[in-house]
């Protein structure tokens, strides 16, 4: 039994083809993700299996005996409702008995607590802020239980710890799932297959992402290889159909088919191959050099009525350095931001500026630029010969270079979509040549492609770089040290990754467990007493322990090998299996300490 089943699915707009005669299959139990370039079809191909959009062509049956719940981008919600009548109403509880689901405002209530909705449950819902309505619609998809869950963009505004949370969801439960999502880590942990659509087609890749991106290089580097044979055979039949004698009319008729045929080949090739190439090009930007003295923040405070964002924090920031800010959604990572550009004023610090810092902020709700303007225009206002390091480029030569096609520069900006909204607003600030550069997720709306070239773009600029994301690899991939936020206005300083401090908590906190536990002193669960308990289990307990401490160090050490630049596929794919192999290996043993601390 299949869940969702497309055959031969075809859709165009204008001279731009979407799909061509597209196959593609989902049954029970596969979570696959669908991976393209921005502008490619994803959200139409979503829309037409949700019959939100007619094709001139193809067969696509969604299994209607199953029940299909999809988490779109924009929410449909009753704007006059609480939270609570929007998921646990008494209509809502009656119809899930009926399904002989008898657990439902269990479900409900842990799910609101697990993204933090459920101390507002008596909130309306227009007043929420966007994304606390975004995680209510997550949270509506979820509670209703279907069996086939379609997922766009599901982590976008969820904080990390959210992010994990959702992994362990859609992975311990009998799912299936189809989902659209530029967060690697998330691929990694949640997907069982990967479905690439390119050229209007789909290519199915049974695994996760590192088993994708290993098999992806392999079969390019073979097209590679293809298109180079078929442009040697190219020159060689056209100079031989160049020298075919007029009177040998029939070999010579023969071999212009022939020729024809490989000119079919190779612009197929070309135009399978060639997308490698149509990437963002960021080689050459400049920016100005920063000086000795960059930015010096002393005992900053700030406050909202009741609610601290920070209390007398204090940091040097030097030339070169790469900082990562964290914290649950609301704790005040913009507002720490906006306090640096000095938008909004702080109740009491000490700031100082070196004269030659240059900050610009790259920022999660882009602003308004002129939308009734078209593309070119806009950054024509800036000159249409712009430095651009040691070259001078057109103000099309240089959109171009940011994948923005000559028809694309003729539209108005309002017309763009979201991925090219943001990429129009990197550019406009990268022209301002900054040196110190302030991302405020800037992972939002784009493809894996698109953030692998800035990722390596990042990694080479000199400047200073603060970045606020919930993408946990393009964290881990550019930050030498994070600003931890809590509630109560503490910043902690962390020097190493994301994944670093996670491990290091999760290391933390069985330890604190273990030495609470250690503390007990009367009887226990099982009846035992505490002396004959601890004779039974301490031994065994301690012995967990060690064992998860030392697989914890070994992932650890090879999360950071897994990091170096230079590693080739077959070693990537290696590493990722070691590293799998040891967190099944940490979680047995996790669950097994856990048997014997409850008794």
């Amino acid at each position: 039994m299949s869940y969702l089943t497309i055959r031969n699915l075809s859709q165009s707009f204008g001279d731009k083809v979407l799909f061509d005669h597209l196959d593609m299959t989902i049954v029970p139990w596969q979570r696959v993700a669908l991976i393209a370039r921005n502008g490619t079809g994803k959200t139409s191909l979503l829309n037409i299996i949700m019959w939100q959009m007619l094709y001139p062509a193809g067969e696509v049956e969604l299994n209607s005996n199953i029940r299909t719940r999809i988490l779109t981008q924009e929410h449909t919600m009753d704007l006059t409702q609480t939270i609570r009548d929007t998921l646990v109403s008494d209509q809502i509880i009656t119809q899930m008995h009926e399904r002989g689901i008898w657990d439902y405002e269990t479900q409900a209530q842990l799910i609101l607590t697990e993204l933090w909705l459920w101390n507002m449950k008596d909130t309306v819902v227009w007043l929420l802020s966007w994304w606390e309505a975004k995680r209510l619609s997550l949270a509506q998809v979820l509670i209703d239980q279907p069996d086939f869950i379609i997922l766009d963009e599901p982590t976008n505004h969820l904080d990390i710890s959210m992010i994990e949370w959702l992994e362990n969801y859609l992975t311990t439960g009998n799912l299936t799932v189809l989902l659209i999502t530029h967060d690697r880590y998330f691929l990694e942990h949640v997907c069982t297959h990967i479905y690439e659509l390119e050229h209007g087609t789909i290519r199915t890749y049974t695994g996760n992402y590192s088993y994708y991106i290993q098999n992806k290089a392999e079969r390019e580097s073979i097209e590679q290889s293809t298109l180079h044979k078929m442009k040697q055979l190219y020159k060689q039949e056209l100079e031989r159909i160049r020298r075919a004698p007029q009177w040998r009319a029939t070999k010579s008729t023969d071999r212009t088919k022939k020729f024809g045929d490989i000119v079919d080949t190779l612009d197929d090739q070309k135009g399978r191959v060639g997308i490698i190439n149509q990437t963002l090009d960021l080689n050459n930007w400049p920016h100005h050099r920063l000086g000795g003295s960059v930015l010096k923040i002393k005992n900053l405070t700030k406050s909202f009525g009741d609610k601290k964002i920070v209390e007398n924090f204090s940091h040097e920031f030097h030339a070169g350095e790469r900082v990562g800010i964290i914290g649950p959604n609301g704790v005040g990572k913009s507002s720490l931001i906006k306090i640096l550009l000095e938008q909004i004023p702080a109740d009491k610090w000490v700031f100082t500026r070196g004269q030659t810092v240059q900050i610009w902020h790259y920022e999660q709700q882009l602003p308004a630029r002129n939308p009734t303007m078209r593309v070119i225009d806009l950054i024509q206002q800036m000159g249409n010969n712009i430095k651009w390091g040691k070259s001078t480029l057109s103000a099309s030569s240089l959109l171009e270079q940011f994948m923005f096609s000559q028809k694309q520069q003729r539209t108005l900006v309002e017309s763009l979509s979201g991925g090219e909204k943001r990429r129009l607003a990197l550019l406009l600030i990268l022209m301002q040549n900054p040196n110190f550069l302030i991302l405020d997720e800037p992972t939002n709306d784009f493809d894996i492609m698109t953030i692998n070239v800035l990722e390596q773009f990042l990694m080479s600029y000199s400047g200073c770089l603060v970045i606020i994301s919930h993408d946990r690899y393009f964290m881990d991939k550019l930050v030498d040290h994070l600003f931890v936020m809590e509630w109560d206005g503490v910043i902690t300083d962390f020097w190493g990754s994301y994944t670093d401090r996670n491990n290091k908590t999760k290391t933390q906190s069985w330890k604190q467990r273990a030495e609470k536990w250690d503390d007990v002193p009367s009887p226990i669960g099982r009846g035992l007493g505490w002396g004959a308990w601890k004779n039974t289990n301490s031994y065994t307990m301690n012995e967990y322990m060690k064992q998860i401490t030392k697989l914890t160090n070994q992932k650890d050490k090879l999360l950071i090998a897994i990091e170096e630049v230079w590693l080739d596929y077959t070693d990537y794919t290696k590493i990722w299996t070691q590293i799998s192999e040891l967190t099944t290996k940490i979680n047995n043993l996790e669950e097994k300490w856990f048997a014997l601390a409850e008794g």
